[in-house]
């Protein structure tokens, strides 16, 4: 498997886990975001809605262990940022394999 020097680790649950599959990995680089994921999983996309939001959650939190932060009040910010994108999209994805 490649790993690059900035990867984030994968979670001991998921190394444990012979079963686990990696859904997708967001990179930020000099040319955007690059995202690869797996679009085969579930057979509805609201799944990926649902997920989505739970990673909102677990940033919020992240954010909580900064004293400048509380999860509620980051929380409130991730979704004012998905409105805002959402309504007026400052760059468009682009498909690439």
């Amino acid at each position: 498997m490649n790993q690059h020097a900035n990867a984030i680790d994968i979670p001991a649950a998921a190394l444990a886990d012979t079963e686990a599959l990696e859904l997708a990995r967001i990179w930020a680089t000099g040319e955007g975001q690059q995202i690869a994921f797996r679009s085969d999983l579930w057979e509805d996309p609201a799944a990926w809605g649902l997920m989505l939001v739970d990673i909102a959650k677990l940033v919020a939190q992240g954010y909580a262990d900064d004293p400048a932060w509380d999860a509620t009040t980051a929380l409130a910010r991730i979704r004012e940022g998905l409105d805002a994108e959402w309504e007026s999209t400052t760059d468009g994805p682009e498909l690439k394999e």
